[in-house]
């Protein structure tokens, strides 16, 4: 009798990693498309906030001109003869509140371009930590890595710390596995977050 025995331990191990590397792969694309595909609407709506932001200025100043020029007619000697559209354009200042306007739509147009600068660097920071690295060391911004697993695992922290960072700005470029250093990033914050909580 002749017995042959193969010890396929390895291999398994082997082809169960794989599988999880395709995984993993198939998940880095879908964030990279998913990223991609949220980055140009943000833009559009980055660039048209912008523009209402320049247009309430230009409204609220030409309103103030208005207010100053209905006082001026009110304090002059036509003050009579245009006393109902005196009334009317108050009672119209009144009603659509240009105080409080003039206050909150300034506000309203700076928290929307935040929102959307926040979003805007989410969706960067999820598509370089996304891409595909290859097996290949490369030059690395390991500032940039940083930064961009601290915006990734904001939601983890946020609640439980504050997060501040000091950067050298004159670190020269490393050679490494960017995708392995952006995940041990990701994972040292993450892992700090949830021994604080």
């Amino acid at each position: 009798l002749i017995f042959l025995a193969h010890d396929l331990r390895y291999r398994k191990s082997m082809e169960t990693q794989l599988v999880r590397a395709q995984k993993l792969e198939a998940l880095g694309q879908l964030a990279a498309g998913v990223a991609h595909e949220i980055n140009t609407p943000m833009q559009y709506i980055g660039d048209n906030t912008e523009f209402i932001k320049n247009g309430v200025a230009d409204l609220l100043s030409l309103l103030k001109k208005f207010e100053s020029f209905i006082e001026e007619v009110k304090a002059s000697d036509f003050a009579s003869e245009f006393e109902s559209q005196i009334k009317e354009a108050e009672k119209l200042k009144k009603d659509v509140e240009i105080d409080f306007l003039s206050e909150e739509m300034p506000l309203a147009s700076a928290q929307t371009k935040d929102g959307v600068s926040h979003v805007v660097k989410i969706v960067q920071s999820l598509k370089a930590f996304s891409h595909p690295g290859g097996a290949d060391k490369e030059l690395v911004d390991i500032n940039k890595c940083i930064q961009d697993s601290i915006t990734l695992s904001r939601n983890e922290w946020k609640y439980v710390s504050d997060l501040e960072t000091d950067f050298d700005e004159d670190i020269p470029l490393v050679r490494c596995l960017k995708r392995e250093l952006n995940q041990v990033i990701l994972n040292i914050i993450v892992n700090a977050a949830h021994a604080i909580e």
